[in-house]
């Protein structure tokens, strides 16, 4: 079987989107995981920020940068290098390089 991994920032979606934005993405995503597994792909979501911190706003844009490329590669490494990779966000979700 296929495997997607789904990366995001939840406190970067929250702080743009709000609460009744990320619920929103949720359920989105859940109808993109169902339509997935019909596909025969396995989607897992992972989240650089699963409690929804604040500190990545403080940091610089560079370190910002560097800390989500890193945590990127970690979450890759730890799927077992998936299939598939998708970046939920533009550059003010997930910084990009």
């Amino acid at each position: 079987m296929l495997r997607k991994l789904i990366v995001t920032d939840r406190a970067a979606l929250l702080r743009k989107y709000g609460e009744r934005g990320w619920r929103a993405i949720q359920e989105s995503l859940q109808v993109l995981v169902a339509a997935d597994d019909r596909r025969g792909i396995t989607t897992r979501l992972a989240l650089l920020d699963p409690r929804g911190g604040r500190a990545a706003s403080r940091r610089s844009a560079i370190a910002r940068e560097t800390a989500c490329k890193q945590a990127i590669d970690r979450l890759y490494r730890a799927a077992r290098a998936p299939d598939y990779l998708l970046l939920l966000g533009g550059p003010d979700v997930i910084p990009h390089q």
